[in-house]
């Protein structure tokens, strides 16, 4: 019953969602208090250093949307921040419209209704601003057209980047060759940080090991990782550290380390 922890989460930690059945009240599970607490001293650091907000890795059932709008309404709101915007990232128009309908629904916490684009045109003109924001987007709308980079978009620091399924979409920052047009070719990670340069990124993922078997950790290269505990059962710190050191993965587990388990 610490104050401050009461306060935080009667202020930041509780939404009233409505999808058309009636008002629910809903309130944030410790490993959600704890994990979006965690990030926003992350991303306080991050900002005019390196943008490499975090990674937060997740599972299935541990509320990972929630969690993701409890973390936008408190950033939102940071006066450090001095009314930043947010840019929520995902690769799939059906992941894209399932988070813009929580982000709907938890408005009251964000301050101002989200925006979803609808084109790359259209991302131009929402990133265009100076205050304030919520903006959604597939990464695939910071495509460049062919042979150039995606141009500059904004070169704020108080950009806060939201990166879904980060294992998915945030590799490919080396130039390849294309053997058929012999063109030189970057992942779409690489035009996103082209866009917004100076931006804050933290990304979200439940996927331990990507498909060419190198850890996720190490794939999110242009992000590090925090740390949390796991919804189910509370773990120490040395068996966080033991579980990213080893490799393994819980079956429930949400774990992130810290920023200094990276070095070691």
């Amino acid at each position: 019953m610490n104050r401050r922890v009461l306060l935080d989460m009667l202020r930041w930690f509780v939404v009233f969602e409505d999808d058309g059945k009636g008002a629910i009240k809903k309130a944030a599970g410790y490993h959600q208090f704890h994990a979006v607490r965690k990030a926003v001293g992350s991303i306080l650091a991050a900002r005019n250093f390196d943008g490499k907000g975090g990674v937060i890795w997740h599972t299935q059932g541990s509320g990972k949307s929630l969690l993701m709008a409890f973390l936008a309404g408190r950033v939102m709101h940071l006066p450090e921040l001095e009314n930043p915007t947010l840019v929520i990232l995902t690769d799939r128009n059906d992941l894209d419209n399932q988070l813009f309908g929580t982000f709907g629904r938890c408005r009251d916490l964000l301050g101002e209704d989200p925006v979803q684009v609808e084109s790359i045109e259209d991302l131009k003109i929402q990133l265009d601003r100076q205050v304030g924001g919520v903006v959604f987007s597939t990464i695939q709308k910071f495509r460049p057209e062919k042979g150039n980079e995606f141009p500059e978009l904004t070169a704020r620091s108080n950009v806060i980047v939201m990166v879904d399924e980060a294992h998915r979409t945030q590799y490919g920052f080396d130039a390849r060759v294309d053997e058929a047009s012999g063109d030189m070719r970057r992942g779409l990670a690489h035009h996103l940080r082209m866009a917004l340069p100076n931006a804050v990124y933290v990304a979200f993922t439940q996927a331990h090991r990507s498909s060419s078997s190198v850890p996720i950790r190490d794939r999110c290269s242009a992000i590090t990782l925090m740390s949390t505990i796991s919804p189910r059962r509370s773990r120490t710190a040395r068996q966080c550290q033991s579980t990213m050191k080893g490799g393994s993965r819980g079956s429930r587990s949400m774990t992130m380390c810290r920023r200094s388990s990276m070095r070691n």
